[in-house]
């Protein structure tokens, strides 16, 4: 059984292992959905026990969810082959995710019980190989939420959020050299 340490790490855990939480109903309020049991592994327990039967019942939501797994592999392969390097040649994102400070405070927004400990250093993050991958995952499934379209969201996850909606908004053309590198890095 999991042994959570912190609230976080059973956030975290619980999250990573049920994304379709984030695709369903978005980050901060899969956040929330699970909190509250954040500091008692017995009801760890039991939400788990739930959240499987309802995972189980939605075959839909699951191939959904499986979807968006394979498009983050194939993200982590286009941003850095999945290596565990430091700082992008752009200067802006770092990680074997390519995250950014910006989406990164973004995440760290929505999910604060992860904020303890980085305040004001969110190179530790970033730096880290697993959490890079981890936040990196919870910013993509959310723009999945948010987007409610994979292809969508992988441009977001390249381009930001806030000038993709901008484009959708104005009915402009999307960027397209990125998910074409996404889809090829998938097909492989």
């Amino acid at each position: 059984m999991y042994a959570p340490q912190s609230p976080c790490s059973v956030i975290v855990h619980l999250l990573l292992k049920y994304p379709i939480l984030i695709v369903a109903i978005g980050l901060a309020a899969a956040v929330h959905y699970v909190s509250p049991y954040a500091l008692d592994s017995e009801k760890t327990v039991i939400l788990e026990e739930k959240i499987q039967k309802e995972f189980q019942s939605q075959p839909k939501l699951a191939t959904k969810t499986n979807k968006e797994k394979v498009y983050f592999q194939a993200i982590l392969e286009a941003e850095s082959g999945n290596q565990n390097i430091g700082v992008h040649p752009d200067g802006i994102s770092w990680g074997p995710a390519g995250l950014t400070r910006i989406a990164l405070q973004d995440v760290l927004n929505k999910v604060p019980a992860c904020q303890t400990g980085y305040e004001g250093n969110l190179e530790k993050i970033l730096k880290d190989p697993v959490l890079n991958r981890q936040y990196g995952e919870f910013y993509f499934l959310d723009l999945v939420h948010r987007f409610d379209d994979v292809r969508i969201a992988t441009i977001a996850y390249h381009e930001g959020p806030t000038k993709i909606a901008m484009l959708l908004r104005e009915g402009k053309p999307l960027p397209q050299n990125y998910i074409q590198l996404v889809e090829k890095k998938r097909r492989k």
